[in-house]
């Protein structure tokens, strides 16, 4: 079975639903690799990354790729991509996009200025498309790549703010005292533009990666930063539900940060997601099980709920109330079902 490089209208519904709900086949990327071989076959060809110990299936147009905790631990999803480069005549990204726009899915570009393919991303499902650019050796405006991840980003990537000259403010600010902070955040971005407080975040986490003498400044000032950005409203619940649980879980890229006083608790942090997820139990049930009559508010309803209960689930062995581990553990034959 799989999806071999000649079979077009396999690779069109392949394009079509990874991007619309970063599945394939109805199976997401955190998935169990016993589950998509159950639907596909075995892969053409498997093996472990050599830079990272990961395991890497292939079915043709499509590649899985798998982690584990330590050797001997079972593998779990991570990513699922579609190598679309691979067919003798790739699909055309404009097809493929006017058709996501018919279905009512946001079809926004990444700007990557310094690459020369083109980038895009459809908002409700954080899946990413990688169309030929110029000066690429493949024929300009063809999918080259389309990738879905377990990890979700809950915002939209275009923003008037670079990465990496926040990066370098956060640097410096960490030099800082701490009574200067507010002056600095007001000529930073006088508008309380909700992309940059993300920046500002991520850039935090980076800072502390890369300077761990700088931990104990980069934890207040992450702290600080987050009140501010809970002070002015400009990240939703959701948001700041899914930034504290993903702090706290520590992996990258949000490294973990020196304990300190006031940190929320596990309940803290599982309470808190439960309480913004956007599907009931009883909704997430009732979502049918065919992509196309899923609506791109499905979608992305699923993408959230399942990120909340996914970073919730990484705190869930340190919680102590009963009542929320019980609510939490409710989801569990549920969650595999979901976008």
């Amino acid at each position: 079975m799989g999806y071999r490089p000649r079979d077009r209208e396999l690779a069109i519904e392949l394009a079509l639903e990874l991007l619309a709900t970063g599945r394939v086949r109805g199976i997401p990327p955190n998935h169990r690799p016993a589950e998509l071989e159950r639907l596909l076959g075995r892969p053409f060809d498997e093996g472990l990354l050599h830079f990272s110990g990961n395991l890497l299936r292939d079915w043709g147009l499509l590649e899985a790729y798998y982690e584990r905790e330590h050797e001997g631990s079972p593998w779990h999803g991570t990513l699922l991509m579609g190598q679309l480069h691979r067919m003798p005549k790739p699909l055309k990204w404009k097809d493929i996009a006017r058709e996501l726009r018919r279905l009512g899915y946001e079809v926004t570009p990444e700007p990557q200025p310094t690459l020369e393919d083109d980038y895009f991303r459809v908002c409700e499902s954080g899946a990413g498309a990688v169309v030929n650019g110029k000066d690429t050796g493949w024929p300009r405006g063809h999918i080259a790549k389309i990738s879905s991840s377990d990890w979700l980003p809950v915002w939209s990537p275009s923003a008037p703010y670079d990465f990496n000259a926040v990066h370098r403010r956060i640097y410096v600010v960490t030099a800082e005292p701490e009574r200067s902070w507010t002056a600095w955040l007001a000529a930073q971005q006088p508008e309380s533009h909700s992309q940059w407080f993300r920046l500002a975040h991520r850039a935090v986490h980076t800072v502390a990666r890369e300077h761990p003498e700088r931990e104990p400044q980069a934890a207040a000032l992450h702290d600080w930063l987050l009140s501010q950005a809970e002070a002015v409203n400009v990240l939703s619940d959701v948001e700041q539900a899914l930034l504290t649980a993903r702090c706290a879980d520590g992996r990258f890229p949000f490294d973990a940060l020196p304990a300190r006083p006031g940190s929320p608790s596990p309940d803290a942090i599982i309470g808190r997601c439960l309480a913004v997820l956007p599907l009931t139990r009883e909704a997430a049930q009732s979502l049918p099980i065919s992509w196309r009559e899923l609506t791109p508010a499905d979608v992305q309803r699923s993408k959230l709920t399942r990120a909340l209960l996914t970073a919730a689930h990484q705190v869930r062995e340190k919680a102590t109330t009963q009542e929320l581990i019980d609510e939490l553990a409710a989801w569990d034959d549920v969650l595999p079902t979901i976008c």
